[in-house]
């Protein structure tokens, strides 16, 4: 679980939350609809990232798929609401997070800092040749 509801009070109000989670119509935060959602955010990470790396990533969590993982439940909840993708004030912000996500599967970008080189340093060895310029062995 990338993300968790707490997170979510930096972006969304409680009352937007509840009602996006309400199915029931009762008022309250209905939990299978937050798993939904939390399921939902996992896989969207998971997926592309799991090309390259692990998963389920250990805690803490690396801080693209933390931050991302709020932007995805973000319009997650939105769509729950029946919010269309263009008027959707997230779905924006949540497919650049995809796309990073995409190219750290691919390789092209970093999921931490310390997985800025994508190859392992190379060491030369440098000396001069035994070898002549006929590829004899010089005295």
């Amino acid at each position: 679980m990338y993300v968790t509801r707490e997170q979510l009070k930096a972006f969304l109000s409680d009352d937007l939350v509840r009602q996006a989670l309400d199915d029931n119509g009762d008022g309250q935060i209905d939990e299978p609809a937050w798993d939904a959602v939390v399921a939902a955010v996992d896989n969207a990470i998971e997926g592309p990232i799991s090309r390259r790396y692990p998963v389920p990533l250990p805690a803490p969590f690396p801080p693209v798929v933390r931050d991302g993982a709020v932007i995805l439940a973000c319009e997650a909840l939105y769509q729950r609401r029946g919010t269309p993708p263009d008027q959707n004030p997230f779905t924006g912000r949540a497919n650049t997070v995809r796309k990073t996500l995409d190219a750290i599967g691919k390789g092209e970008e970093a999921l931490t800092a310390d997985s800025l080189h994508k190859n392992p340093p190379v060491t030369i060895i440098d000396e001069q040749s035994r070898l002549g310029p006929t590829g004899r062995m010089l005295n």
